[in-house]
């Protein structure tokens, strides 16, 4: 599973990057040769980031057709899918074994997978400086997932579209920005002065 994930990354970021290089060699030069190591390399990680959730969400695409009933690849009521999976786990795996569970790794995942990028906007550039931007950014980002799954599923190739990835996605990307606020508050000057906070060209 890991293999799955972390070859194809290493492959698009390789194949992306010499672009992205370019691309930023170009726009420093347009600003008078101005060039921040720091700042490169959070917007180097940020690429990194983005493929990497790429990867885990859209690109592997099993190109096997969904012989399921349609409404079982379509789930658009908020938490219902994840609650009764919550509930059907509990009244029927009472160990801790039961953490193992789908539904309790895909709320876990679809949190954790957004949180970097609540960490990322407000870093690099002062447009997402506050939640309401970052909340917003974060459950368009998924949003915009969801329907290219859609899309896919739509067309014969297996994807579970869900309105609760959203909402989780959505949550991870506020707790991204709760860390990073609360890193800004607990170091304020002594650490974040040689950060590009909210100053990405």
């Amino acid at each position: 599973m890991l293999n799955q994930i972390l070859q194809p990354t290493f492959i698009l970021t390789v194949s992306v990057m010499p672009f992205w290089i370019a691309f930023r060699m170009y726009t420093n030069k347009k600003l008078n040769g101005y060039f921040s190591y720091s700042k490169e390399l959070l917007l180097a990680l940020f690429i990194i980031y983005i493929v990497l959730v790429l990867v885990i969400t859209i690109i592997p695409l099993p190109l096997t057709t969904h012989d399921a009933p349609v409404d079982k690849g379509l789930s658009i009521v908020p938490l219902y899918r994840s609650i009764t999976g919550l509930i059907e786990t509990v009244s029927t795996e009472l160990q801790w074994s039961s953490l193992r569970n789908r539904y309790i790794i895909n709320i876990i995942g679809n949190i954790i997978l957004f949180i970097p990028l609540g960490l990322f906007l407000p870093v690099l550039t002062q447009t997402f400086s506050t939640l309401k931007k970052v909340m917003l950014a974060g459950f368009i980002c998924s949003l915009s997932i969801e329907l290219t799954q859609l899309l896919f599923w739509l067309f014969g190739m297996y994807r579970y579209v869900d309105i609760d990835d959203v909402i989780f996605n959505t949550t991870g990307a506020i707790m991204g920005y709760f860390i990073f606020r609360l890193v800004v508050h607990v170091f304020k000057d002594k650490t974040l002065q040689s950060l590009p906070v909210g100053g990405m060209r």
